[in-house]
């Protein structure tokens, strides 16, 4: 393997990407200038652009025009308009980056050749390139866009050349266009188009763009830091985009041709397949603004997972309806040996594809996550499922003054699933919970389900850090579960107040916690859903050990004995929360053990001691994927604590269950050295 470069840094730190002192205001004068002058040659090119449209237009193209009733005025306004359209969205990106990375040489790099291929992606700089006194300014700035393309490649995101050929192809290249700037009857001058001259540069062009390709692949591949690989995704990405938009509208657009349409429908779909085009084109430079600015890094998983997702729904659908239709249409030729098909026959393929449209999407979606990434989980499904949660917690309460006999109910809490009530034991002088399911999911059996799974779980633990459960049964309907009344804050809700708790503090808590579960797993009982939301921290009445409160650990509602065979998982109803899912759930594993329980433990005791979760993503789908994929950040760039206790939470996070603690309670006991 050749050995990596040293950094492109003026500071020779190796990642120091800032440029300061004279360096600093040299760097930008000449991204202003250089951009400045790409903008001017731009729009001086655009009047010489649209002539052309209006003198070279195709005669079967004028011929469409006359046929829709639309003039070559128009049609060369469009063309521009789309030229323009791309050039002000490369633009804009590449001024975003300038603005708020003006002191990174490397980002400016970037934001220039934004800026420049946004203006070079059409033929305004080249017409303007060929005005005689302007060929050699604009074959130098449009020589400065094209070097800039691989240079950026090569050296983002770290501004390190990974492999040295990649200099000496830059060499190469810069040397190549720095003579044709200069050197006008070069025999193989790039900017000398016509003939095999243009056939040189486009398959030279292809060539340089593929190294950088390369490049950004290499990296990807040769990287150990989470955040450079987003930031690599989201550059590969837009390249993809670019490349598939373009060959997939030529394929379109070919296989379009062979219906025999009209000249004026062929021009009507030449038209919008352009227009969708350089739409989807919009896609290359925000791409690169997210990656270079860092922002929303982690979202790309979800963009390249319905990227997958609805391109092969796109080329399922658009097959089954070109089948259809060619079918019909040499189904009616062959019958009435007319050439032209009825609407019908276009009318039956668009009902056609509609009706498959869900069924194909869903099918596509659980197959692209099962096999390209291995997850037996419906993520979509589950933030469905938290967004009927929300809403229920949300809805105006239901006055309920009967509850199997139950006296004097008082609402106390509500939750995504129903109402908690505090409520009076009918025969017996104390105060009991009563859970209520919402009137919402009276009639969704999957919570019906949930509900009465808590219930008989719950009823066969008897453990003092174990909510007890009562008495179960259903009230016009609606199911509810009898509960001991607790006085006390939720975890969550401590958490909420005081951001994080000293381990001091946190250690008899997390003994509670892990004497719980240890004994539920030793009953053959899965909790699968521990996050500080179902935890309540109870005030002692009465002095034990030195004890003030308890850790009660509630909601079993979506716990599994270790001997089910039911295979619970994908169907959203029974996952845990995503923040605190463990991988093996993710991947749909139907043997679990206790470690799993162990994983979403681990995050929440990342959470209680700094303040922070491991994983803090935008959504569902990025949760997920750190949860597979990314080593938990150390939680000593947090807070400062012992390295034994910081050791035992990242060894109670592996990503695989043989590599974490035998019980919860070693891992918490292990957490116990240190204080």
């Amino acid at each position: 393997m050749e050995p990596t470069l040293p950094p492109l840094s003026s500071t020779g730190t190796g990642t120091n990407l800032r440029l300061g002192g004279i360096q600093l205001p040299f760097l930008r004068v000449g991204f202003v200038i250089l951009s400045l002058a790409t903008v001017i040659f731009f729009s001086m090119g655009m009047p010489l652009s649209y002539q052309n449209y209006v003198s070279s237009i195709h005669p079967d193209t004028l011929a469409a025009l006359q046929q829709l009733g639309l003039s070559t005025a128009f049609y060369a306004t469009y063309q521009v308009a789309l030229v323009v359209l791309l050039a002000i969205a490369f633009g804009i990106a590449g001024l975003i980056i300038a603005w708020n990375k003006s002191d990174d040489w490397l980002a400016l790099l970037v934001a220039f050749t934004l800026i420049g291929q946004g203006a070079n992606a059409f033929d305004p700089l080249a017409r303007m390139g060929r005005v005689p006194g302007f060929q050699i300014p604009v074959h130098f700035v449009v020589s400065m866009v094209l070097i800039g393309l691989p240079l950026s490649c090569y050296l983002f995101p770290d501004g390190k050349i990974q492999k040295r050929w990649m200099l000496y192809v830059a060499g190469f290249w810069l040397v190549w266009l720095m003579v044709s700037v200069f050197w006008q009857s070069f025999p193989i001058n790039i900017f000398n188009r016509g003939g095999n001259a243009t056939l040189i540069y486009l398959l030279s062009l292809l060539a340089v763009l593929s190294t950088g390709i390369y490049a950004q692949v290499y990296r990807y591949r040769n990287t150990s830091s989470s955040i450079k690989r987003e930031q690599l995704k989201w550059i590969v990405f837009g390249i993809a985009v670019g490349i598939f938009t373009g060959v997939g509208v030529n394929l379109f657009l070919t296989f379009f041709e062979l219906l025999n349409p009209s000249a004026g429908t062929y021009l009507i779909v030449d038209m919008a397949t352009q227009t969708l085009s350089v739409v989807a084109q919009f896609i290359v430079p925000v791409a690169v603004v997210f990656s270079i600015l860092k922002y929303r890094l982690y979202d790309i998983e979800l963009v390249i997972n319905r990227s997958i997702i609805y391109g092969l729904l796109t080329v399922v659908l658009a097959a089954v309806f070109g089948i259809l239709l060619f079918g019909l249409q040499r189904v009616y030729r062959a019958i009435t040996h007319q050439t032209n098909p009825p609407t019908i026959a276009v009318v039956i393929s668009t009902i056609a594809v509609s009706s498959i449209f869900q069924p194909t999407r869903k099918g596509l979606r659980r197959f692209v996550n099962r096999r390209i990434y291995g997850m037996d989980v419906d993520f979509e499904e589950i933030e469905r499922r938290n967004e009927k949660m929300e809403q229920v917690a949300h809805l105006p309460s239901h006055a309920v003054t009967n509850v199997g006999g139950y006296k004097n109910l008082e609402l106390i809490a509500r939750g995504g699933m129903g109402e908690v009530y505090k409520a009076d034991h009918p025969s017996l002088n104390r105060a009991v919970a009563i859970k209520v399911l919402s009137t919402f999911f009276k009639d969704d059996p999957a919570f019906n389900k949930r509900f009465t799974r808590e219930a008989k779980t719950m009823a066969q633990l008897r453990h003092p850090n174990i909510i007890t459960i009562h008495d179960f049964g259903d009230q016009d309907g609606l199911p509810y579960i009898v509960m001991e009344y607790l006085t006390g804050d939720t975890l969550s809700q401590i958490l909420a107040k005081r951001e994080r708790l000293s381990l001091d503090e946190s250690l008899p808590l997390l003994q509670d916690l892990a004497s719980a579960l240890d004994y539920a797993h030793g009953q053959g009982v899965i909790h699968r859903d521990i996050k500080p939301s179902n935890v309540i921290i109870e005030p002692i009445t009465t002095l034990t050990a030195g004890r003030t409160q308890r850790a009660i650990l509630m909601d079993f509602g979506i716990a599994r004995f270790i001997t089910e065979n039911t295979v619970l998982t994908g169907s959203g109803d029974v996952l845990g929360t995503a923040d605190y899912i463990s991988p093996e759930q993710i991947y749909g594993i139907t043997e679990l053990d206790s470690r799993t329980d162990q994983y979403s433990f681990a995050v929440m005791t990342y959470q209680l001691l700094t303040g922070k979760k491991p994983f803090e993503r935008n959504n569902t789908w990025a949760m997920i994927r750190s949860h597979l994929e990314e080593s938990p950040p150390d939680p000593r760039i947090h807070i400062s604590m012992p390295d034994s206790t910081a050791e035992a939470i990242l060894k109670a996070l592996a990503k695989k269950p043989e590599h974490r603690f035998s019980s919860v309670g070693e891992f918490v006991a292990e957490l116990s050295k240190a204080s």
